[in-house]
């Protein structure tokens, strides 16, 4: 069952991206390595990580979704692969260099001596998602889920065609793989496992809207994917996944502020912990009302975080998604719309 036009664009994705982009900045820049010094504010970023939970779910939801819109079938599987690294590396690859180039010039600027060596073999981790393979540490601490999402593209890429399939039989062989690997093997934050049940949730209402599940089979899917993020993460990321998927399911609108957030949400994401570390490195070297700084300076940080998130996205983002969209599969059907989804 092909999703109408009135249902192919869900505009509570961007929503949704925006408030999670937001929540998860927000928690950095008043939690985290900020907490000791600026915590003015702490108590209301204590749960901002929770977007990334949301994002597992929109992925899970928003890449099958996007796929099938595509018409996609597994023998298209690198040329899938492509249109995620152009349209998801090149911001990527930018934050890193600009991370880099950051803590070159703080070297310079506190003349360290000897001044900051680039570990190269470092930079060429992250170029592949690999840091986890290698043993060898992320350049920043929001960079670990970027890890995850590449190899749930991975996993979805090449079982695309049985999450495409209804059917109470695929439902439950869906439902019982995913549970039997979580449980084995999700035990790593570094890696899949331990996070596919949030994916799960997301792949669950993906079948509902465009395979036409039968209700049962929807609440079955997100009920055990909600309690294997339970036993696995812990109640919040339970209740996040849930609310995500309700949200998705009901709610079916935006507004221009959260649209705007949801457009550089992945730049916002990629950019705000540096741009924190910057802001914050100069306001203590040189404030000279450090007590003022605990109450002003998140919201100097997250407007800084904003304002370079929109040049990223206009700059690079925006090119990187034109260049993934003009790769079609060969039955693509809806062009612009899988666009908007993806």
């Amino acid at each position: 069952m092909l999703p109408t036009n009135s249902k192919a664009y869900l505009p509570v994705l961007d929503a949704m991206r925006g408030i999670a982009a937001v929540s998860v900045c927000w928690f950095h820049l008043t939690n985290a390595q900020f907490s000791e010094v600026f915590s003015a504010y702490k108590a209301s970023g204590q749960i901002g990580w929770l977007g990334v939970q949301v994002f597992f779910v929109i992925s899970g939801f928003v890449i099958p979704f996007s796929l099938f819109l595509a018409g996609y079938r597994i023998n298209a599987f690198f040329k899938f692969l492509l249109k995620r690294i152009l349209r998801l590396d090149p911001p990527y690859l930018c934050s890193v260099a600009f991370v880099v180039c950051a803590y070159y010039m703080s070297s310079l600027i506190s003349r360290t001596v000897p001044p900051y060596s680039i570990p190269w073999l470092q930079v060429a981790a992250h170029i592949g998602y690999l840091n986890a393979f290698a043993g060898l540490p992320l350049f920043q601490m929001s960079y670990w889920s970027l890890a995850i999402e590449f190899q749930y593209y991975l996993f979805v890429g090449l079982v695309f065609p049985m999450l495409a399939r209804p059917g109470y039989a695929e439902s439950a062989t869906i439902y019982a793989a995913i549970a039997l690997t979580s449980l084995l093997a999700g035990h790593n934050k570094a890696f899949l496992p331990q996070f596919l049940p949030l994916f799960l949730i997301g792949i669950t209402v993906f079948r509902f809207k465009c395979l036409g599940i039968h209700w049962l089979d929807l609440t079955l899917g997100i009920g055990i994917g909600v309690i294997l993020v339970f036993f696995l993460q812990g109640p919040p990321p339970a209740i996040a996944g849930l609310a995500s998927a309700l949200t998705i399911l009901f709610v079916n609108g935006t507004t221009r502020l959260l649209t705007f957030f949801g457009k550089i949400s992945y730049s916002l994401y990629l950019m705000h912990v540096i741009v924190g570390d910057i802001v914050y490195g100069l306001a203590v070297r040189h404030a000279s009302h450090p007590g003022l700084l605990r109450w002003v300076l998140p919201f100097i940080a997250l407007g800084v975080a904003i304002a370079i998130a929109f040049i990223l996205y206009r700059v690079v983002e925006v090119p990187s998604k034109r260049w993934s969209s003009a790769i079609r599969y060969d039955t693509q059907i809806l062009p612009s719309l899988v666009e908007v989804a993806s």
